[in-house]
């Protein structure tokens, strides 16, 4: 029997618009969060919950698909969602993080990961940022 392809959506976009590139990764990893445990069941305070992320990238874009990959990645690895974030150093290349949240018992979504196809942050002419991306889920 020959193969077929069923159509499948398998991706979560997500636009993100903020008056600064920090506000970019701050509502990015807001808004990741929200896919991953959109419901409140289950939720367990952790003070413990501080993560520090260090990371260099080639371009803002990298930086961020980098960014919200380690988060997931601590996520996972934790059980965690993270409602805060504390840059120590941030530029367009680099930066040095404090995340920090909550452990929970399940996510509500599974994302595999932050891809590259389409990552994109812009600055426009008045000095907004606007970033794309897209999850795999």
């Amino acid at each position: 029997m020959p193969s077929t392809i069923i159509d499948h959506t398998a991706d979560v976009r997500m636009k993100i618009e903020a008056p600064t590139l920090e506000g970019i990764f701050i509502d990015a990893l807001h808004g990741m969060m929200d896919v991953l445990y959109s419901s409140r069941k289950g939720v367990k305070e952790n003070k413990g919950s501080k993560r520090i992320i260090a990371l260099h990238a080639n371009d803002s874009a990298v930086l961020l698909v980098d960014f919200l990959n380690e988060v997931l990645a601590q996520a996972y690895l934790h059980h965690e969602i993270y409602s805060t974030v504390t840059f120590h150093a941030f530029s367009v290349t680099s930066l040095k993080a404090e995340i920090s949240g909550i452990h929970v018992d399940h996510f509500d979504e599974d994302i595999k990961a932050v891809t590259y196809h389409e990552a994109n942050v812009v600055q426009e002419k008045e000095g907004r940022w606007k970033a794309t991306l897209i999850f795999d889920i």
